[in-house]
């Protein structure tokens, strides 16, 4: 069973899928069909992510989608990252995407664990960023009967994807998913959804003939802004980026939460965001995937409270899987707020602070001394956090470096 492209008119270039579903079909050169063994439906996945060239899969494991976590256990090439909630395996998929230019990849059950991903996807498809989401289905038997955790997902997320599937035959799958893989990486990229019932993936077929191989790494296309040196926004926030953007270097990779894209002042290279949504709790789970896809790169999340709490449960992730990643905390200055220095000593990593802006250079080198946990640094910031304030506040200067 196939959904047919989605057909809500959006302006372009997210007018259309970059492949129709049924052109340029895969070649399947297999001389000896008959020979092939037989393998379960979610094998057939495993084996289409790694001819995808798939390393990282983000996802929360649930009742339709196990099977597949199974297959995960015989696929040793993919790495399985997992979250506290979907939320965050979207967002950490996009935040791959964003920094390396791969399709990044993640993957939830149906019904609530389905529609926990819609944020991230719709975010993925505003801001062009390629994503195959892999979802479970009930049994295509109770596809339409209300079950237990069933929900029409395809259906739920059609306006705001580039191609939808849902695949209830087994043979189907692994075509489905390299088709996912190249609309969603193509010359339009956006977030595709591969909704596969239960039972495909539990059933056994011969094992399909894979000759895909990945499309090129697409380059990161960055936004244009200013240089680090340039005239600083008159507010509080704006100065304290700017004493980040001198004190990390130009070798750090800022992903910036909430609107702070808007004033930032770093190297556009430099930088990821949701340019077009600007979504809450978008920046910790997405440096956590930029970092994770770069393990070379020094990352630094910048939120303000509000964005960080949405879904700063994700610091256990990084904290779990030994990822360094550096967040820091904007917040106001006598403002009622929780004590993230405690959270984050709770959930595994270390805490800086509270700090002002002229002790953040001086935070920021220590929190580049820890590498085996990540580290939160929580700055107070006088006159404000408001990116958008015009409240006047002096420039801080970065000391000398000792």
């Amino acid at each position: 069973m196939t959904v047919a492209p989605n057909p809500a008119p959006r302006p372009a270039p997210h007018s259309a899928p970059d492949h129709a579903p049924d052109s340029t079909p895969d070649p399947t050169p297999d001389p000896a069909p008959d020979l092939a063994p037989e393998i379960t439906g979610a094998d057939c996945l495993m084996r289409a992510l790694e001819a995808a060239g798939a390393d990282l899969v983000f996802g929360m494991p649930g009742g339709a989608i196990l099977p597949a976590y199974d297959a995960l256990l015989d696929a040793p090439s993919i790495r399985h990252v997992l979250v506290r909630h979907e939320q965050g395996a979207g967002h950490a998929a996009v935040g791959y995407a964003q920094a390396t230019g791969r399709v990044g990849v993640c993957m939830a059950t149906s019904g609530p664990g389905a529609t926990n991903l819609v944020t991230a996807i719709a975010d993925a498809q505003v801001n062009d960023v390629p994503l195959v989401v892999i979802t479970g289905q009930v049994p295509k038997d109770l596809v339409g009967t209300d079950a237990f955790q069933e929900v029409d997902f395809c259906g739920v997320t059609r306006p705001v994807t580039r191609h939808s599937y849902l695949v209830s035959d087994p043979a189907e799958i692994a075509d489905r998913v390299l088709r996912a893989f190249r609309i969603a990486g193509g010359e339009h990229p956006g977030p595709v959804v591969v909704d596969i019932t239960k039972d495909a993936l539990q059933r056994r077929v011969r094992q399909p003939a894979l000759p895909y191989r990945p499309a090129p790494v697409r380059p990161r296309p960055a936004p244009p802004v200013v240089p680090t040196d340039a005239a600083c926004p008159d507010t509080p926030v704006g100065a304290v980026l700017a004493t980040l953007a001198r004190a990390t270097g130009p070798d750090s990779l800022h992903v910036l939460g909430g609107e702070l894209h808007h004033v930032w002042r770093g190297s556009g290279d430099s930088t990821l965001a949701s340019h077009q949504w600007s979504t809450p709790g978008y920046a910790l789970p997405a440096g956590l995937g930029a970092r994770m896809g770069l393990p070379d790169r020094d990352v630094w999340v910048v939120t303000d409270p509000g964005c960080f709490l949405a879904t700063g449960r994700e610091l256990v992730t990084a904290a779990l899987n030994q990822v360094p990643l550096k967040v820091l905390v904007l917040r106001d200055e006598g403002g009622a707020v929780a004590d993230f220095g405690g959270m984050a000593e709770a959930m595994g990593c270390s805490a800086l602070g509270p700090t002002d802006p002229d002790g953040l250079t001086a935070a920021v080198g220590r929190a580049h001394a820890v590498h085996d946990r990540p580290v939160l640094v929580e700055c107070i910031v006088p006159g404000g956090t408001d990116p958008g304030s015009h409240r006047t506040w002096p420039e801080v200067v970065a000391p000398e470096a000792a």
